[in-house]
């Protein structure tokens, strides 16, 4: 709910001239329910009379609070349902093999561009404000957790090619092992392939631990964040 004020004053002092609402109507001020804008219904109109004291002397004003509520059509349809849609869709990266990584970034960077995309698109149909909007935080938020899936990608990925490095130097035999398996992807047949490969794995596991992590953290954190955001922006504003 928003309310905008509208104030009335006259030029002379109370003694001379005192202004009222005609008491002689319920509604001193009517309008129509059916007036609304593309973002805000018309909800309610209040009036009253304040009394001004200031040095020249004391005059009355006659005050219109117009109350506002905002439509939240429009925001589910082109914000909040898009963006709910993004941050499950940059959660596919922590499923995807650390070593495809030609794979995982793009995805995130097409992620985060249509976040940003979207979230100029609202700022720009919205009024400007000197405070932090609801739609403010919740787009800064949802970019914040893709940027922080996007430095996860990095982490794991250099995480990989540093044990496989490590790996490669300490067995020479290792290298033709992931050799061959990067042009399979799958190890099959040979029992001593599959030995060393399994080894491989084994002493890789590091990265892996982090992906599934992720998968579980980014979620969770992401519900908590929307339980938080209906409390204070939807119940805690009537």
């Amino acid at each position: 709910m928003e309310s905008s004020k509208l104030k009335s004053k006259n030029g002379s002092t109370s003694d001379k001239l005192s202004l009222s609402w005609d008491q002689r109507r319920p509604n001193p001020v009517s309008f129509d329910k059916n007036i609304s804008t593309v973002n805000f219904a018309l909800k309610d109109v209040k009036e009253s009379v304040n009394h001004l004291i200031l040095n020249s002397g004391e005059y009355t004003t006659l005050q219109i609070s117009l109350v506002f509520q905002r439509k939240t059509g429009f925001f589910m349809i082109r914000l909040y349902a898009p963006f709910l849609l993004l941050v499950a869709i940059s959660w596919l990266c922590f499923w995807i093999p650390a070593k495809m990584l030609a794979l995982r970034l793009p995805l995130l960077l097409v992620v985060l561009y249509l976040m940003v995309h979207i979230g100029s698109e609202i700022n720009g149909k919205s009024p400007p404000v000197s405070y932090t909007k609801g739609s403010d935080v919740w787009i800064a938020v949802c970019e914040s957790l893709v940027f922080a899936s996007f430095l996860e990608t990095i982490v794991v990925h250099i995480l990989y090619r540093k044990k496989e490095k490590n790996m490669c130097k300490n067995d020479p035999e290792a290298q033709n092992v992931l050799e061959m398996d990067e042009k399979m992807n799958r190890v099959k047949g040979d029992s001593s392939i599959n030995l060393v490969a399994s080894r491989l794995k084994c002493n890789g596991i590091m990265h892996k631990r982090i992906d599934r992590i992720s998968a579980f953290l980014f979620p969770s954190l992401f519900v908590l964040f929307n339980f938080v955001y209906g409390l204070v922006y939807c119940c805690g504003r009537q």
